[in-house]
């Protein structure tokens, strides 16, 4: 993808960046109460038992999926801080042309790597999913298996996916969304660090000097909707870091759904046998 170098590209960048980190930390909050009821629901549906190995074993893995959606958190909690440093040194000596300079390399060297570490992070969530689904769903409590490996099985016409909704929700993400990520993750861990266009903008009437992130060129390029959107647009770094949070939590939210109806069509333990009874309060 060339870019025509005479064509003016309108920048595309967060509208807000604290309504987005909110909206972001708000949907980790609910997907981690989401997972807690999930641990009951394999107890009522698989386990059977208040205590045991089978519980534990699930509720670790649980408890990673929880760790790593709050690393994505952090990780972007840190890009943002970056940001912020980087700025306000910039605003002790606008117009100083050597620091400038210095700022602009170090501080994109800097969020290039926290861009990466959240990528990291994400297909390591994938991966712990994964092993959830084959854990709590397959009837056979086997815990390691890792998404390329599970999106195999969903196409076997014979595996404990056939004809479920979850098999439907995994291979849609996986076509729109995750094995693009994990293509690229896999790009930056074994070939060469991914850059983007970086800058420094002046504005005179605010006499300030701004650095300028563009997203990273190949990651841009290798998603459809991203690379559509570049045509026209100069696509910042916090913008494609929005995106691509987003879309990992929602396609967390719809597998996690998917596991639900799954262990409840699989289900171990009869309904009466349930050892949590939920009952909707009264009024």
């Amino acid at each position: 993808m060339k870019r025509d170098e005479d064509k003016i590209l309108t920048k595309l960048d967060v509208a807000d960046i604290n309504v987005c980190f909110d909206e972001i930390r708000k949907e980790i909050n609910e997907i981690s109460i989401r997972m807690t009821s999930l641990g009951f629901e394999f107890i009522n549906k698989m386990g059977g038992d208040l205590i045991s190995e089978k519980n534990k074993r699930f509720m670790n893995i649980r408890n990673s999926i929880q760790y790593r959606l709050s690393s994505i958190l952090f990780h972007f909690t840190l890009l943002l801080d970056i940001q912020m440093s980087f700025q306000d040194r910039l605003d002790e000596n606008p117009f100083d042309k050597e620091e400038s300079i210095k700022y602009l390399i170090l501080g994109g060297e800097q969020q290039y790597a926290l861009f990466d570490s959240i990528v990291f992070h994400i297909v390591s969530l994938f991966d712990y999913l994964a092993c959830l689904i084959s854990y709590s769903c397959s009837g056979k409590y086997e815990s390691k298996l890792k998404w390329n490996s599970l999106i195999k099985t969903s196409f076997d016409f014979n595996s404990y996916l056939s004809n479920s909704r979850l098999k439907e929700i995994l291979q849609k993400w996986n076509n729109e969304f995750v094995d693009t990520l994990y293509n690229h993750r896999s790009d930056i861990i074994h070939y060469n660090m991914d850059f983007g266009n970086t800058g420094l903008y002046i504005d005179p009437i605010k006499n300030k000097v701004y650095l300028e992130i563009e997203a990273p060129y190949r990651f841009v390029k290798k998603f459809r909707e991203l690379k559509n959107i570049s045509k026209e647009n100069k696509i910042m770094i916090n913008y494609s870091v929005e995106w691509f949070i987003k879309k990992s939590l929602l396609a967390t939210k719809d597998i996690i759904n998917g596991i639900s109806l799954l262990m409840d069509t699989n289900r171990k333990v009869p309904k009466e046998k349930e050892v949590f009874i939920f009952r909707k309060p009264t009024k």
